[in-house]
């Protein structure tokens, strides 16, 4: 999916790799016109400036307030995503999923409210999903996101039956701490991967889907 020779390293977390991989997927889909980035509150990836170059209508929707992001985007929502309404060519969210019932729109039962939320970036999404999250095996840190897990991926993917969908794993024994790269790995391996938090996000998952 993305030239990993090419990644230039500046954070050394998941965010080196979701910059270049959100760019070539809107690239790669000329049909793209309208946007929608869920969760927006990414100013300081500097990914908005380059999206709003490449597509002609460009919304935002988080909850909070993020006025750098406001001043690149044609329009900004402050607001729960679930109380947005409209359709977009492409629904992107680059790892926000999995704060979803715990450190936003909290709920008893944060993977019910997960679901929820994908379910509405379906429900806004005329053609294309891009959707990036930590996964591997279950980690709940409380107040702050739970990793994604195969089970919840397998959810994902049966929503949006039958559209077509493509997934890759990417993986770094230490991306934070020793600047290890990350490299792709299959299903198998990226499921069982521990979330190691003074290691940062070792596992990410890129989810495309076609509706």
């Amino acid at each position: 999916m993305i030239d990993l020779s090419a990644i230039q390293y500046r954070q050394y977390n998941e965010r080196d790799l979701e910059h270049p991989a959100l760019i070539e997927f809107i690239v790669s889909h000329s049909d793209i016109k309208t946007v929608l980035d869920v969760g927006a509150h990414y100013s300081w990836y500097e990914y908005a400036q380059e999206v709003k170059t490449l597509i002609p209508n460009y919304d935002g929707v988080d909850i909070l307030p993020d006025p750098k992001t406001e001043a690149i985007i044609d329009k900004y929502w402050q607001k729960n995503v679930l109380d947005m309404d409209g359709k977009y060519d492409l629904v992107f969210s680059i790892s926000s999923i999995e704060h979803s019932g715990i450190s936003t729109y909290k709920s008893d039962n944060y993977r019910a409210e997960r679901m929820r939320v994908f379910k509405k970036i379906v429900d806004l999404s005329k053609k294309y999903i891009f959707i990036t999250f930590p996964y591997g095996k279950e980690a709940l840190h409380e107040g702050e996101f739970a990793n994604v897990t195969k089970e919840d991926l397998t959810n994902f993917i049966n929503m949006v039956h039958p559209g077509k969908y493509e997934y890759h794993f990417y993986f770094s024994e230490s991306p934070f701490v020793d600047h290890i790269p990350y490299t792709e790995v299959d299903l198998e391996f990226a499921s069982n991967v521990e979330y190691k938090r003074e290691l940062g996000t070792r596992c990410v998952c890129f989810l495309s889907i076609e509706l």
